[in-house]
């Protein structure tokens, strides 16, 4: 099987050759040490380049919007470890305001848009300007019939609750809830118009990063999720016509059964520390790939050995009858061991 196969094999619940092997981002830094360079080939999001959180995929220039390109993991470091795809960036614009901390980072000091008055603010690019998805198509001509290059999306509740702040989104959930439909709705109408164009251009899927939870829970009661995101969720996915992924940390579990009425093909990270994986695969493994569960914490803070026994079981735990694709619980930050990460990788090929 080509790697692309694979991962769309695991997605449609199918046993592939060996199991697929990826991840949803790995910080640049890591990428070069791990590769012995000092400059990657590609624009990799960083955590550490202006305006990338809040400015999404695209940059406002006057009257219009450019975008700007950003791969999660180069080509050279998938080549190299041999990773079964990366991703590339098609996120909505934030409307946040910023702070900087040490090397530029950017941090999302609170959302803008608290007020009917401030969804002036909310300006989006135009879904059917066929110059956005130039790039992409480049790229899935280089690589999309070997690769499970896949298009990094947000489904529209995640830039609704950064966009709007969380105590903003609160206060105007009990005296404004009109103002959340409107975010909202823009964010989902925007998305639900992107989706037709990304089925169209040859991705593998669609990795949609919507984070819904803390570890606790949902930041919302279930109730508030049927009510509120649900449908207009639903009306995003109605229009992806290949396979996809939902992205979100924390503990889904509380609203795991009406998440799956999306009919995801795939979810993502199941995090480990309030999740358990196992159990998430005897009770949705026949309707949902699931992704992940590598603990991060182990890649920041444990040794090489542990992370390969821990790549090791869940291997042995999930994979036999497919339905898992093997990345992180997360993705893998700049404060991860570099030998750490290279552990996991070996790990990987020696066990899948």
């Amino acid at each position: 099987m080509t790697p692309r196969e694979r991962v769309i094999a695991a997605l449609n619940l199918k046993k592939p050759d060996m199991v697929p092997f990826l991840d949803a981002y790995v910080d640049p830094t890591i990428q070069r040490t791990l590769l012995h360079t000092q400059k990657l080939s590609v624009p990799v999001i960083s955590e550490d380049t202006p305006g990338w959180e809040s400015w999404g995929s695209f940059e406002r220039r006057e009257n219009k919007f450019i975008f700007r390109l950003a791969y999660s993991i180069s080509p050279e470091f998938v080549r190299k470890f041999e990773l079964d795809g990366f991703g590339i960036d098609f996120l909505p614009p934030l409307f946040v305001k910023v702070k900087y901390g040490k090397q530029g980072r950017e941090f999302i000091a609170g959302g803008l848009l608290t007020s009917d008055e401030a969804l002036k603010l909310m300006v989006l690019p135009d879904p059917d300007d066929k110059s956005l998805y130039e790039p992409a198509k480049r790229i899935l001509d280089k690589y999309g019939e070997k690769y499970a290059v896949h298009a990094r999306i947000r489904l529209g509740v995640s830039p609704t609750l950064l966009s709007m702040g969380i105590e903003g989104f609160s206060y105007a959930l009990q005296d404004n809830p009109a103002l959340i439909e409107k975010v909202l709705d823009a964010y989902t109408d925007w998305s639900a118009e992107l989706v037709k164009h990304l089925s169209e251009l040859g991705f593998a899927f669609l990795w949609a990063f919507d984070d819904i939870a803390y570890n606790s829970g949902p930041m919302f009661s279930p109730s508030i999720f049927r009510e509120i995101f649900l449908p207009r969720m639903k009306k995003v996915v109605m229009n992806i016509k290949i396979p996809w992924v939902y992205h979100s940390d924390g503990n889904l579990l509380p609203i795991i059964d009406d998440l799956l009425t999306l009919k995801m093909n795939g979810l993502h990270p199941i995090q480990p520390d309030v999740m358990d994986i196992v159990e998430v695969k005897r009770r949705y493994g026949d309707r949902v790939c699931l992704l992940g569960n590598i603990d991060v914490s182990l890649l920041a803070k444990g040794k090489p050995e542990e992370v390969e026994e821990e790549v090791k079981e869940r291997i042995k735990l999930l994979a036999s009858s497919g339905g898992y694709i093997l990345t992180t619980g997360n993705s893998i930050p700049s404060y991860c061991k570099p030998e750490n990460v290279l552990a996991l990788i070996k790990a990987v090929h020696k066990y899948r």
